[in-house]
């Protein structure tokens, strides 16, 4: 066997296809061969790349049959494998390359611990590349989201963020007309929603939409003297008593009942 240089620049274009470009196949003896652009066609799984001086000194043949690129006048070049996405291959020599698919990759086998700090951009992520099935994070930094659903959990108590804008939710739906067995059904009636912020569905920058029994709707800081510094608008609780700032100095609006 021989040493042999080969400036073919190998890709995958597709699922189950490794494509090169035209180069120079060049031996130790310093003998040189002009290799034009090829393929493997369609590959169902392992396919051997070689070059065979006895059928073309020009083209790179492909078989699935490893013994076909071992012989007189023969040299194993790459060997390639169909993917999910992309097709995987590995040259052997020259500027060819390595592509490896995420499905030769097993499972957790690259973690945060081998991904040098920086090296991964948004450039080189694909559009629509990743999705929440490939996601699983502690930390998202200095990124933009728009569109989706975004909340705190999946049921119960919880912020729900969407393109409606913010909802306080207490539960999925509340309240029942019955309870199935003296009158009524027992159907959930009211949207769980226990504030609205921002939202499509209310005028008002917040709103209120539901009681929940035995507590206020807001509950202030009960203050002992007015705070200093306000801006006009701004509402308080002092003594008990609930304050306005009306840009020059605290009101007071309402009193706590003797």
């Amino acid at each position: 066997m021989q040493g042999w240089q080969l400036d073919c620049t190998f890709s995958a274009s597709d699922a189950d296809t490794v494509v090169w470009t035209s180069g120079i196949l060049e031996l130790s003896t310093g003998t040189t061969y002009d290799i034009l652009t090829g393929t493997t066609g369609n590959i169902i799984g392992s396919t051997f790349i070689y070059m065979d001086l006895n059928t073309s000194t020009t083209e790179l043949q492909s078989s699935d049959t490893g013994s076909d690129a071992v012989g007189m006048n023969k040299l194993l070049v790459a060997i390639a494998q169909p993917g999910d996405e992309k097709a995987s291959f590995q040259v052997f020599g020259g500027k060819g390359g390595l592509l490896i698919g995420t499905d030769q990759l097993a499972a957790n086998c690259i973690t945060a611990n081998h991904i040098r700090a920086g090296l991964i951009n948004a450039d080189m992520i694909a559009a629509g590349a990743i999705t929440a099935t490939h996601l699983s994070v502690t930390e998202l930094t200095g990124i933009t989201i728009t569109a989706g659903t975004f909340q705190t959990a999946t049921a119960n108590k919880r912020i729900l963020i969407n393109t409606n804008g913010m909802q306080l939710r207490v539960t999925d739906a509340i309240g029942l007309w019955g309870d199935g067995g003296l009158w009524g059904d027992g159907t959930k009636y009211g949207s769980g929603a226990l504030a609205y912020i921002h939202h499509t569905s209310e005028d008002v920058p917040f709103f209120i939409s539901a009681e929940q029994i035995g507590i206020g709707d807001f509950r202030f800081y009960p203050r002992t003297s007015a705070p200093t510094g306000a801006d006009a608008g701004e509402v308080a609780c002092k003594d008990n008593d609930l304050i306005i700032f009306n840009g020059a100095s605290w009101a007071t609006v309402g009193h706590t009942l003797a």
